[in-house]
């Protein structure tokens, strides 16, 4: 990794808002990754056949999805994370909102996603495209899915020039996220986040 002192100062920063939360999670006997599953959260099939036709996602964007989740779950980092598009927003679960500004940035993000996931349903709501996926392992450094093989997780995702600007964890596809007035940054201080 081609990082100056400040810049690795920031990735192990990132690291450790990152890797705590998931350490947390494993230590409770659950899976780092895993979704609500169906109880808590409306699962994909609720959804009306309406609705879903009314917010259909584009053909462009789900190639954008299913290229970034097929690379993940192929340990293939460097791919997925040409997914992406600079600087991105990423909350993933409990944590604070916050910005990432590098490609390496978000290569060790992604490193964090112990598990690999397949599409189920997307659609669009309030801006974002929500997205219910299925666990599956993944391939590669980090990965370790255990008992969130077959759950659902769910992400509402900003994609803009066929890139992946935001990306924020939710607890079921019809979810709004909360807006983000500033995004956090790894050091703690705050930043104006895009409008996206």
């Amino acid at each position: 990794m081609n990082c100056d002192r400040s810049a690795g100062g920031k990735l192990v920063a990132i690291a450790r808002r990152l890797l705590a939360p998931a350490l947390i999670a494993a230590s409770l006997g659950f899976a780092a990754c895993g979704g609500s599953g169906t109880a808590g959260g409306a699962s994909a099939t609720s959804i009306t056949d309406q609705s879903v036709a009314a917010n259909r996602v584009g053909q462009a964007d789900m190639a954008v999805i299913r290229g970034w989740a097929a690379a993940l779950r192929a340990g293939n980092i460097g791919s997925a994370a040409a997914f992406w598009g600079l600087p991105a927003i990423v909350q993933n679960g409990g944590t604070e909102a916050f910005e990432l500004s590098t490609i390496n940035e978000v290569k060790l993000f992604q490193l964090t996603l112990p598990c690999g996931a397949r599409v189920l349903a997307a659609i669009r709501l309030d801006g974002y495209i929500n997205v219910a996926f299925r666990l599956v392992d993944r391939l590669g450094a980090n990965a370790d899915c255990g008992r969130g093989v077959g759950q659902r997780a769910y992400l509402a995702l900003r994609i803009d020039k066929a890139k992946i600007v935001e990306w924020r964890r939710i607890n079921e596809i019809t979810e709004v996220p909360p807006a983000i007035d500033s995004a956090p940054q790894p050091d703690g201080s705050q930043e104006s986040a895009p409008i996206i």
